[in-house]
């Protein structure tokens, strides 16, 4: 992730469609994500963020492309080896084409491969059917759910907790490689 991003970021957060479920206090400003940005360039973040990039063919990179959102693993504990994986496509026009999943997918081989977590987990509000099947897609089973305790728009509703290990990514990352080969 870098600063030069942080006005399109700032937008996407703005957005109430791309916000929906996301926990954030509304407007979000460009100095409070310039302060975000610091404290994770700086260290004080226990986590790791990336931009996630399109180019043209829709597909994600790495390296340069179109800015769409960010992905990243915060409350990083080491002794545990374990984390909590978070996503946001916010440019709308990039949504339902495949690039959150890669961008999940790459987040998790990052995790499992170079940082050598062993369990990566993700909250998401019950009704936020999208992500529920991004998580699937990924690796990721359905371990609880907390009932009634995300407030969206004024009503509770129940948060669901999922799970990814190097096993249940394994098999996905194995077809996801399988599906990219000439």
């Amino acid at each position: 992730m870098r600063e030069k991003y942080l006005p399109l970021h700032v937008s996407y957060l703005n957005d109430s469609e791309v916000s929906r479920f996301l926990r954030i206090t509304k407007p979000v400003t460009i100095e409070h994500q310039r302060c975000w940005l610091r404290k994770v360039f700086s260290g004080g973040y226990r986590g790791v963020i990336f931009a996630v990039l399109a180019g043209e063919s829709g597909r994600a990179l790495s390296q340069s492309g179109k800015f769409v959102g960010v992905t990243g693993l915060r409350d990083v504990n080491w002794a545990e080896g374990t984390a909590y994986s978070g996503l946001v496509i916010g440019n709308k026009l990039y949504w339902g084409r495949g690039i959150g999943k890669e961008a999940r997918l790459l987040l998790l081989k990052h995790a499992f491969d170079e940082l050598k977590l062993k369990q990566i987990y993700s909250r998401v509000a019950a009704p936020n059917l999208r992500i529920r099947g991004l998580l699937e897609a990924t690796g990721y089973k359905m371990v609880s759910v907390r009932p009634r305790c995300r407030l969206i728009e004024g009503r509770y509703y129940d948060e669901v907790l999922y799970h990814a290990s190097r096993e249940t990514w394994g098999t996905v990352w194995t077809a996801y490689l399988e599906s990219q080969a000439p």
